[in-house]
């Protein structure tokens, strides 16, 4: 029996969102997705007391590659406008992965890597730890390196060869204030 038949629609998933306090859906113009719950929660903090880069209107917790089928559910929720989508994952073959496809299927959207935010994380290399069982795919990576500079993407490619990963984690708040 198909779809067709049993007259279903398919659905995006809904996901978790933070709407920054005094903003109105309206007036959402710039969007940031984080992969991991806790850097969500982190970022929430952050952006309340005016510390977070990029100044989002609204947090989306991706919850990993879940977003890949759960972002078009934005479009259920919020007006027909421009945004401004950063994304920021892990610093692994998965993250990069994930942020090309996004890319890649919403090619009406501006969706682009969160480029302050990794480079926080770049600033973390002591704390990278072994990527064992993601699936490593050399265009994504080529494709995401190429939005970092050249000191980057050796950094990036050290990563890479060494099979090594620096999850979102290692930015919390503590963190996040050495660099102000």
């Amino acid at each position: 029996v198909s779809m067709e038949d049993l007259k279903c629609t398919k659905f995006g998933e809904p996901f978790v969102f933070w709407l920054k306090p005094g903003v109105q859906m309206a007036q959402i113009k710039r969007v940031l997705i984080v992969e991991n719950l806790s850097f969500f929660h982190t970022c929430v903090q952050l952006l309340e007391e005016d510390l977070l880069d990029y100044e989002p209107e609204l947090i989306i917790y991706g919850e990993g590659k879940k977003i890949e089928r759960s972002f078009s559910f934005f479009f259920k929720l919020f007006p027909k406008e421009n945004y401004l989508f950063y994304y920021a994952g892990d610093l692994d073959s998965e993250g990069y992965s994930i942020c090309m496809r996004l890319i890649d299927k919403y090619q009406e959207c501006t969706i682009q890597p969160a480029l302050k935010i990794y480079r926080k994380m770049l600033d973390c290399m002591d704390q990278a730890n072994s990527e064992t069982g993601q699936v490593r795919n050399e265009i994504h990576r080529e494709r995401f390196f190429s939005w970092f500079t050249e000191e980057e993407q050796n950094s990036l490619n050290e990563l890479w060869a060494a099979k090594n990963r620096i999850p979102q984690e290692v930015l919390t708040i503590e963190t996040w204030r050495r660099w102000m």
